[in-house]
């Protein structure tokens, strides 16, 4: 099985459909399905990367042609990951896209420039 339909089984799991997969990481369905018909490593880094981000996947890893999910970090508080690992997955792209949504707020853009 090559990549692209590795990916687009991958994305079964997770979704209901491509459709709704598109919705969730805000691509356009068409991209979408581009990439599976013409190949992964001829989409552009910006899908491929909103991809990853909404797959939970290592761009990577994908880019050798394997999908590895990535862990979250050990410092995650244990609760909060409880209550995220129960949201379904749309809900879960929206928790990412509000989180990093707040990390660009001066108060969190100063820490990274003094680091």
């Amino acid at each position: 099985m090559n990549l692209e339909d590795q990916l687009r089984e991958y994305v079964g799991t997770k979704y209901k459909s491509v459709r709704e997969f598109s919705i969730a990481c805000d691509v356009a369905y068409s991209t979408i399905d581009n990439m599976f018909k013409r190949g992964v490593l001829k989409t552009g880094m910006s899908t491929i990367s909103k991809v990853c981000q909404c797959l939970n996947i290592s761009m990577d890893h994908l880019a050798m042609g394997e999908i590895k999910e990535i862990q979250l970090k050990p410092n995650v508080d244990q609760d909060d990951f409880d209550l995220y690992k129960q949201l379904d997955d749309i809900d879960k792209a929206v928790i990412r896209g509000e989180m990093k949504q707040m990390l660009r707020a001066d108060k969190y853009q100063r820490k990274t420039k003094e680091a």
